[in-house]
């Protein structure tokens, strides 16, 4: 049995009834708990052994774009031939000066600027100049892109 409770996406509805597992909730006795947020600790500490989840404890550590460029930088550092596919990455506003610097050079560049906790393409800008990058930062919400 699956619960979907805390899931909005349909196509998880229509993969579990093509599978014949039966939707439980909450309440119910099930083996997947598919959910769209993140999981508590608490939770994970009371799942038996024949129970998962499809989350797991410290995600958003490389799920959230800002933290995953955090420690990838912070990997970079520590160990610069292992990590030389990371491309770099600023954090905004934190980085905004260091940013637009970018911008400076004759070489013409593009950046892909992200939303923090967009998914699925939401809110993603091309920027080839200072000007297009504020603009897409004033887009995306702020300068916390």
């Amino acid at each position: 049995a699956v619960n979907l409770t805390n899931c909005k996406y349909d196509l998880l509805r229509i993969v579990q009834k093509k599978l014949g597992w039966k939707e439980v909730g909450d309440d119910d006795d099930w083996q997947l708990y598919w959910t769209d947020t993140s999981v508590s600790i608490e939770r994970i500490m009371r799942l038996k052994s024949t129970q998962k989840i499809n989350h797991f404890t410290g995600m958003l550590e490389i799920c959230r774009k800002k933290q995953l460029a955090k420690n990838l930088g912070r990997m970079s550092a520590l160990f610069p031939d292992e990590f030389a596919f990371a491309p770099k990455t600023f954090a905004l506003p934190v980085e905004l000066t260091e940013f637009l610097d970018q911008f400076r050079g004759k070489k013409k560049r593009t950046f892909i600027l992200k939303p923090d906790a967009g998914c699925q393409g939401k809110g993603i800008a091309l920027a080839q100049s200072a000007e297009q990058a504020m603009k897409a930062l004033e887009d995306i919400g702020g300068e916390d892109g």
